[in-house]
């Protein structure tokens, strides 16, 4: 009797990481897929260099304020090599904020250079128009996009686990302070984030262009380079996919609009529901 309760309990823990999170195999991997901050960040790659048994899950550590994380962090982050960015401001630490999808999607479809460009037969400005979901799928006036997740890796590319491959995000040198440069630099950046984490078979697990802009404006204003930090990310990303298989199912379980979509590409779509980022690619 106790063998078989045992085996039952082992059994579900280990189906529901299946279900959990980002829909990966192993909910103790791919840590940083579910970093949306810096500090969440730096709690991933202690975790990965295994100098985070002391500090708490990562969802009781999300629960904390940024002083809080900080200084929980501050000791595994000296031991792990890192130097830890501590809050500029501690009477005044900010509060998380989830940044709308709008912030790069207007970007985008504004960022034609006065021109309606065209790619495959579709306007940027009014693809929306031309476009609608069916199923797992958008289907344009001349193209169709299909849902795509995650890929284990006899299906990738050959090199794509190897070193060699980089996110390759080019440092942001401009001002801050300018938002069209913030903007343009955004669109080009988040583009090559979602051609990079799907070279990897991790288009099931990606952020969308709002949590990818916070993300951004979390770094910076903490003096932190983005590009360098997204380069660690996709090193440990690398490193567990190279032992951990994924989920690949895709399916849309909930509903989408096309307004909360954004034309990448003429190769990609990407929408952004409350929790997920689905990822559409051309047929």
């Amino acid at each position: 009797m106790l063998k078989r309760a045992s085996l039952n309990i082992f059994c579900i823990c280990m189906i529901l990481p299946l279900f959990l999170g980002a829909e990966i195999a192993l909910a103790k991997n791919y840590c940083f897929v579910k970093a949306e901050t810096y500090y969440e960040q730096v709690f991933c790659e202690v975790s990965s260099k295994g100098n985070g048994r002391h500090l708490p899950d990562f969802y009781d550590f999300r629960k904390n304020d940024p002083l809080i994380q900080a200084l929980l962090l501050k000791k595994p982050a000296a031991q792990s090599g890192i130097a830890l960015a501590m809050p500029r401001n501690k009477t005044k630490t900010a509060q998380k904020t989830i940044v709308k999808n709008t912030a790069v999607i207007n970007s985008v479809q504004t960022n034609v250079k006065g021109s309606a460009q065209k790619s495959g037969g579709i306007e940027k400005l009014t693809w929306q128009r031309d476009c609608q979901f069916d199923k797992n799928a958008i289907v344009c006036t001349k193209r169709r996009y299909v849902l795509v997740g995650n890929k284990n890796n006899d299906t990738l590319k050959e090199g794509a686990l190897s070193k060699s491959n980089q996110m390759g995000l080019a440092p942001y040198r401009q001002r801050l302070d300018n938002k069209a440069d913030v903007n343009d630099y955004l669109v080009v950046s988040y583009q090559r984030y979602i051609e990079k984490m799907l070279a990897i078979g991790l288009g099931g697990v990606t952020m969308s262009s709002g949590k990818f802009a916070f993300l951004f404006h979390d770094l910076t204003n903490r003096g932190v380079s983005f590009n360098e930090r997204f380069e660690t990310m996709y090193r440990y990303l690398i490193k567990d996919k190279k032992t951990v298989r994924v989920n690949e199912r895709a399916s849309i379980d909930r509903s989408l609009s096309i307004e909360s979509c954004l034309y990448l590409s003429d190769s990609i779509i990407t929408c952004a529901a409350t929790q997920k980022n689905f990822l559409f690619v051309k047929v």
